[in-house]
């Protein structure tokens, strides 16, 4: 999964809950008609520093963990807000992953 076609979910998706390394999305019932929901069904790691993921289909929502390490507001802004922002924190998160 590349960061376009996790900017082109984002509109799909909402953040049910979230604690550091740890998040929960919940996704609207349109992302089945998107076939790059597939590319993150499959996805070992939508972004950097993801540890492991789990997709409940019938709950449509999917658990994503992740490295705790990684400021929790930029794993909020690649799913919330303006697309640069999120742009921005993928970046940050990707100097933040190599950096370990």
């Amino acid at each position: 999964m590349d960061l376009d076609d996790l900017m082109s979910l984002r509109r799909y998706v909402s953040i049910a809950h979230h604690v550091p390394g740890r998040l929960r999305l919940k996704f609207d019932p349109a992302v089945r008609h998107d076939p790059r929901f597939d590319a993150l069904r499959d996805a070992e790691a939508p972004f950097p520093g993801v540890l492991a993921t789990r997709i409940n289909t019938m709950a449509r929502s999917m658990v994503i963990e992740y490295d705790s390490r990684i400021p929790r507001q930029d794993i909020a802004a690649l799913f919330n807000g303006a697309e640069d922002a999120a742009r921005d924190s993928f970046s940050r998160i990707a100097d933040i992953v190599s950096a370990l």
